[in-house]
This record gives structure tokens, C-alpha cells and sequence, in this order.
């Protein structure tokens, strides 16, 4: 009798294991968000906007600092850009192929033909040559002092510090708008299509991007002035340095609309602070001045939900729309900043109701960050996602009074965001792309769309494996299965090893106790 229970006792214990077993995996799915492509059929095709070329240049993927050129241009295709920010060597590889690519902050491109490097090691021996070039090209200090510390600092690492160029000289504007040119042009590979389509600046403001004591400035705490120190020899043809800027942009944008007449070029300005950083420059200027800086400008915000940013002033501060001169639907949000659910979601609904844009620009994680992100396999599925769900209702053409956000949820016909689910239809394919954070997300399908093929996804969102048996459909709604399937359902058994291991205990525990008699049969 002792033996009957104690073989009841461990088959009990069996069959609990596999239920908590499968309950843990239910729990787990429940949890970890998992992300699909979704192939649809539908009865009418969709028709992409009159100006989905037009405005597309306003959805580009900016990562160039960060990861390989193949990397990113394996994403860049997948979520359907056609505009890129250049990264060294894209223009070798096959991926590059069709693609339109952005310069970003051009002038870098320069320094070396001057046969200098863009930051300044004040620990390092430089040639005669090399110091004539640094103070005559570049922004100066107070003009008694010895090189290197008459240079005026900007963005900083230890001993070393960027230059920037002394835009108050015509001869400078003139060579760098060659430069800049000529660069362009080396990078153009035409049999394959890579081909020039902007350029764009990181810190744009009119009075440069200096920095003394860790904290950003102008040429004005070190000159009493907004001027740079005048070296020997050299002319300064305008009376500010904010004058000298403003003079650069309209002279490299005015040179690359002669050259590329028949292209849709885009120009980018990424201020931190959206109007501080460059309206409140911009509205101090002509209005011919104003009107030409903005042509075909996409002005995007760095900062993002911060203690002293709301991460929205791209579309909620009034004072950038006042005049006209600046519409929502060439504003945008390009923060690293922000990697959690609810701050990405008030950013891109905010710029979705305003038909506005978000991309990355440069790099995915702050300056802040404890452990940053470095490549785009390091971005959760559900943030590579997210940032694409405004961008795509404005290229899917959906109208603005169709998109709905009440601090939330966003949806439209197109979209969805919520704190279980993020959904979108690549404008492209018309795949849907989904995530879903836990089991309570739901999929509205459209009326006339029907499912051709479910499919997992990798780190850079490409389908992988058939996924048909982790979602059920019920009518037009799609959901993720609460729980395993059984192996009837899926063909396999969910707990295989321990199903075996309860019938091997089994069997051989009754084999024990009827060759005893001690277990015998009804």
C-alpha cells in the first residue's frame, strides 16, 4: 500500500511539474514582447499618396555614427527608407543600391584636404603648415594668445577639442563649399543609384557649436563679442560669426541646387533646443534670408523627455508657427534621449496628429546613457517600430483627422499604439509590421485584408521563421495565444522531455510493482 502511494504521490507530482512548467511559459510569453510581419492580401490596393515621392525625403534613416554601413543599410531597406545619412564605405556595398544619401554636418569632410583633423590634441607636436592652417581656417580666441589655446574649443574630450570653421571669411565660405562639392560627387555611384540628396547639420545654431568649462557658449564669453579673433593676414567679410553662418548655409545650399537642378534635395537642421537653438536666430533674420533658409528644410529636435524638455516642442511650441514661414509637416523629432514605452509613444503621436516626422539622426542612445546602444540589432524590435508608426501614416497618405492620440493610444486606419501593442503597414509592401508588448495586444485587420503568412523577426526586423501557430484569428482581430499550444494544435508536444519522462516513471513503476503483486489490475 505504501508503495501504491508513493507511485500515486510521484505521478501526481509529474503532472503538477508539467502544468507549472507550462504555465511559466505562458507567464514568460506573456511578458517578453514578440514581434511579427504579417503578409496581407486585400480586395483593393492601396494607392500611395500623389506626393509620397516629395515628402519622403522627410523619412530617412540618420544612423552614421553608430554601427557598419551593411548594418544599417540592411534596416534602412527592410523598413523601407529611400533616404540615408552617409556612413563611410555605403557606397561600396550592393545594399547602397537605389538609395538617396544625406551628408551630415559636411564641412567635417573638409579638414583633412587642409591636411588637418577635426579635433585638436593640445598634447600633440603639429607642423608649421598644420598651424597656419588651424588659425587661418578656423575660429580664433583672443588672437594674443599661443596656439594651440588661441583656438576657440568646441565639442571636448579630455585634451582634445573640435574646430570649428571661421565662417566670417569669404575665402573659408568658398573653400568649403568646394570641398564640400567635390566630396559629394566622390561618393555618387550612378551604376547603382547611390546618389546625393541633402545635406545635414547636428547643432546648427547661428552662433556655433563652442564649448568652455563643459558648458556650450559663444564666441562672445571669450571676445566680449559674437566675433572670432582675427589672425594676421586675414579678412573677416562679415561682422558677426552668426552673420558668417547664415552666409555658409545660403551659399552650400544655393551651390547644390545649381548643381543637382532636377533633384528633390532635402536640408536637415537638428537644434536640441527647438527654438532657442534656431528659430529664435532665424526670425532675427530678413525675411528673404528666412524664406531661403527654410526651402526645402526639415528642422527636427534633439532633445527629448527630459527635466527641461517635454520632447513635443517640435509641434507644441506656437511661437515656431507664428509667421508662417515653418509648417508641421516638415518638423520632426530626432532625439536619442528616450528608450522607454511612454515617452516614444507622446513623441511619435505627437508628430503623427501634426503630420509630422521621426527618425534617428546620427546615433540611437544619449550622451547620458549608462550602457548606449551602438548598433541597430541593439534596439528592441518594439523601438525600431515605434519610430516608424508616424512616418508611415504620412507616407500611406492617411488623413490627419483619421489619426487619433488621447495621452495613451494612438490609432488610425493604418496604426496602432498602445501599452500592449504597436502596429503599422510598411507604405512599400503593405506588410504588417507588428509587436506585441503582451497577451492583451490585439490586431484590427481592415476590411477586405486577409492573412497570407505569418512570420517572426530577427534583430533588423526580417522575417525568419513561420509564426502562423503563435497568433489565433478570430474574425477581423488578430491575438497572440494565452498559452502554449497543445500537440495536437501545433503537431509537437509543448513539454516533450517531461510528457516522456511521467510515461517512462510510469511504466516502469507499475512494471516494478506487478512483477511484486503489490500493484494489481482492476
Amino acid at each position: 500500500m505504501n508503495r501504491f502511494f508513493l507511485i500515486f504521490s510521484l505521478i501526481c507530482f509529474c503532472v503538477i511539474e508539467v502544468s507549472r512548467s507550462q504555465e511559466k511559459v505562458t507567464t514568460q510569453d506573456s511578458i517578453q514582447p514578440k514581434a511579427y510581419i504579417i503578409q496581407l492580401s486585400t480586395s483593393k490596393t492601396p494607392e500611395l499618396p500623389a506626393n509620397f515621392d516629395a515628402i519622403s525625403r522627410f523619412n530617412f534613416y540618420g544612423i552614421c555614427w553608430n554601427g557598419k554601413p551593411d548594418d544599417n543599410l540592411k534596416f534602412a531597406r527592410q523598413m523601407g527608407y529611400n533616404y540615408v545619412m552617409y556612413q563611410p564605405g555605403m557606397e561600396n556595398s550592393p545594399l547602397a543600391a537605389d538609395l538617396n544619401f544625406y551628408m551630415e554636418s559636411p564641412e567635417y569632410h573638409v579638414y583633412s584636404t587642409l591636411g588637418v583633423d577635426r579635433n585638436l590634441d593640445k598634447k600633440k607636436n603639429y607642423s608649421e603648415e598644420q598651424k597656419s592652417a588651424y588659425q587661418n581656417y578656423f575660429a580664433l580666441k583672443k588672437t594674443n594668445l599661443q596656439f594651440p589655446e588661441n583656438i576657440a574649443s568646441g565639442w571636448f574630450s579630455n585634451e582634445k577639442f573640435s574646430v570649428e570653421p571661421d565662417w566670417q571669411q569669404q575665402r573659408v565660405i568658398d573653400y568649403f563649399v568646394g570641398k564640400v562639392k567635390e566630396k559629394a560627387l566622390s561618393i555618387e555611384r550612378f551604376e547603382k543609384k547611390f546618389l546625393f540628396a541633402g545635406l545635414a547639420w547636428d547643432v546648427p545654431q547661428f552662433t556655433g557649436d563652442f564649448y568652455n568649462n563643459g558648458k556650450q557658449i559663444s564666441l562672445e564669453v571669450w571676445n566680449g563679442k559674437d566675433s572670432s579673433g582675427l589672425f594676421p593676414g586675414t579678412t573677416h567679410n562679415y561682422k558677426t560669426y552668426s552673420e558668417g553662418k547664415v552666409a555658409y548655409y545660403l551659399a552650400i545650399k544655393k551651390a547644390f541646387r545649381e548643381t543637382y537642378l532636377n533633384r528633390n534635395l532635402c536640408f536637415i537642421f537638428e537644434p536640441y533646443n527647438y527654438y532657442d537653438s534656431w528659430f529664435k536666430g532665424l526670425f532675427n533674420l530678413d525675411p528673404k534670408q528666412q524664406e531661403e533658409l527654410m526651402r526645402d528644410a526639415l528642422i527636427t529636435q534633439e532633445a527629448g523627455v527630459t527635466k527641461w524638455s517635454t520632447g513635443t516642442e517640435f509641434v507644441d511650441d506656437n511661437r515656431v508657427y507664428k509667421s508662417g514661414v515653418m509648417s508641421k509637416s516638415r518638423a520632426g523629432s530626432t532625439t536619442p534621449d528616450n528608450h522607454d514605452l511612454q515617452s516614444n509613444k507622446v513623441i511619435v503621436a505627437k508628430a503623427a496628429i501634426n503630420g509630422s516626422w521621426v527618425s534617428w539622426y546620427g546615433r540611437f542612445s544619449g550622451s547620458g546613457d549608462r550602457v548606449p546602444m551602438k548598433n541597430i540589432y541593439e534596439v528592441p524590435n518594439w523601438l525600431q517600430l515605434i519610430r516608424m508608426v508616424a512616418n508611415w501614416d504620412n507616407l500611406n497618405g492617411v488623413n490627419i483627422t483619421a489619426r487619433r492620440w488621447d495621452g495613451e493610444t494612438y490609432v488610425s486606419p493604418n496604426s496602432r499604439m498602445d501599452n500592449n501593442i504597436i502596429y503599422s503597414r510598411q507604405p512599400k509592401t503593405q506588410k504588417l509590421f507588428v509587436v506585441f508588448l503582451n497577451d492583451k495586444g490585439e490586431i484590427k485587420l481592415n476590411p477586405g485584408e486577409k492573412i497570407v503568412s505569418i512570420k517572426k523577426v530577427d534583430k533588423f526586423f526580417c522575417e525568419t521563421n513561420d509564426a502562423s501557430d503563435e497568433l489565433k484569428v478570430e474574425g477581423n482581430k488578430i491575438k497572440p495565444h494565452p498559452r502554449p499550444l497543445s500537440s495536437k494544435e501545433r503537431g509537437a508536444a509543448p513539454n516533450k522531455h517531461l510528457e516522456q519522462n511521467l510515461g517512462n516513471w510510469l511504466s516502469l513503476a507499475i512494471k516494478v510493482n506487478l512483477s511484486k503483486g503489490q500493484f494489481p489490475l482492476p
